[in-house]
């Protein structure tokens, strides 16, 4: 596993790769939300009333859905944009770019794995199991993770 070198740019690439992917969600849950209302809207009544109803209704229930989805998405990105990408950091907190023995973490929202410059960096939200673990640990600090040992080698 690459130890990537930390620096403020690479900091601020991951940032702004995880603001386009909840970017691109939010915009996929619009869109989808008005996918379903377009599609209820034409559902025609018919002879046979109760699947017009029905079928109103599953629109009505996925246009819920994506509504809940947008707004989780919207929560997110409000996190995100709490993050100062320029503050160097010598403990780990949201917003933080850690290397470890285990892996690269950017700490703020979970995103999933991404990748920059042939390194992979997983996004980490300060509230999961593993981002608990992490908080406030510095340079250096060891501590066991179901089952694993994992050192805190670099942080910024």
């Amino acid at each position: 596993m690459s130890k990537p070198e930390l620096t403020l740019a690479l900091k601020r690439d991951l940032f702004l790769k995880c603001m386009e992917l909840i970017d691109e969600k939010i915009n996929f849950e619009v869109k989808a939300m008005e996918a379903a209302q377009v599609a209820a809207n034409l559902e025609t009544k018919s002879s046979a009333g109760d699947k017009y109803e029905t079928g109103r209704a599953m629109m009505h229930i996925e246009k819920e859905k994506h509504g809940f989805q947008l707004e989780q998405n919207q929560v997110i990105r409000q996190r995100l944009s709490q993050i100062d990408v320029e503050k160097s950091q010598t403990r780990i907190q949201l917003g933080t770019l850690v290397c470890t023995n285990q892996g690269n973490y950017f700490t703020g929202v979970s995103l999933g794995e991404l990748h920059i410059d042939g390194n992979s960096y997983f996004t980490l939200s300060m509230s999961s199991p593993l981002g608990k673990a992490f908080l406030n640990k510095e340079q250096g600090d060891k501590f066991e993770f179901r089952g694993k040992n994992i050192t805190v080698e670099s942080l910024l």
